[in-house]
Parts: C-alpha cells; structure tokens; sequence
C-alpha cells in the first residue's frame, strides 16, 4: 500500500519487489516498474519479499533522526495505546484527522473502540474493543464526515475476514459521548 509519513514513503527506498500469483509462481517487478501512489500501488497479488535500497549514515545520526520522529510521535499521536495507526486516508489536499476533529468525533466512542482524542484519525481500544466495535465506529465517522462536509473517507487500514452487515450510510447522528 505504500505507507509513509512526513519523512517519506516506503516506494522511497524500494529497489524490486517479489509478489506471488494464483498459479503459486514467485515473480519479480522492479521499483522503476511499478506505479505508486498515496497509500496505492498497481501490485496485484500478494507480496512475498521486498528488496530495499537503503543508505549508509553514521550510527549517531540514524539515533538522532529515530529519537525526533519517535518524540514528534509521542506528541501528536497516540502511541501508547493500541491502534492501527491512522484509520483513514488523507482525502486530497485536506486532513482525515483535521475533517474528524471538526465533525466533533474527538473523543467518540462504540463499545471500547475510540477516536482517540489526541490524534482524532486514530481509532483507539480501550480495552476491550471488538472488530465490530472499530469498524462501527469507522462507519460513524465515514458517515458524519461526508454529512458535514460531503468528503468522502476512506480507510487506508485494510480489513479481511470480517464479514458483517455493514450499516446504511448517512444514518442520524447523536452528539458524540466524551472519554
């Protein structure tokens, strides 16, 4: 899916990619060859290895650099909790968590799956959060978001193996309950 962040995405050091298909047969494609995207590529099948260019730099520097992405982390992102990291992708120029945070879902809780209130494009468990509860919950904010302000969301956490009756979209809201 070609995750990233502010410092980069993974398609940044990748040289050649190994995917698997139906058939069982191993196959190469080369970075040069593959289109990437914002949390896309054009990789059908399942990947089996990944070969990385990666650089050379001095020890210290690598723990430098570590420390104040891990210390900009810890202050903007709920990293002591359990999540999947952000749930949603940017749509376009605007900011999932920005979108979410405006919607008043900071805080907004199913069962004990949580927006977290740090980060709002972090769905937390607080304990004893089931996947219904998170992907009840990622409906809610799919929905409130695209009434507030017809954007569309969607997940950059892939979800497999869940099957359920997903919920009608666009349903009546109640204010959201606080942590």
């Amino acid at each position: 899916m070609n995750a990233g962040g502010r410092y980069g995405m993974i398609c940044d050091a990748v040289h050649a990619v190994w995917c698997v298909d139906r058939q069982g047969r191993i196959y190469m494609r080369n970075a040069a060859d593959i289109q990437w995207g914002y949390r896309a590529t054009d990789l059908g099948d399942p990947i089996v290895r990944v070969g990385f260019d990666l650089q050379r730099k001095p020890p210290e520097a690598v723990r430098l650099q570590r420390s104040k992405i891990l210390s900009e982390k810890r202050a903007s992102q709920p990293v002591q909790q359990h999540s999947a990291g952000c749930f949603f992708k940017n749509p376009g120029e605007e900011k999932a968590g920005e979108l979410i945070e405006m919607a008043g879902l900071k805080g907004y809780r199913i069962g004990e799956a949580c927006v977290s209130p740090k980060h709002a494009n972090f769905i937390v468990n607080l304990g004893g959060a089931t996947a219904n509860d998170v992907l009840a919950l990622s409906d809610t904010v799919r929905d409130r978001v695209y009434a507030e302000f017809d954007v569309s969301l969607e997940n950059e956490v892939s979800t497999w193996g869940l099957p359920r009756e997903r919920p009608p979209v666009n349903r009546l809201f109640v204010t959201p309950a606080r942590v």
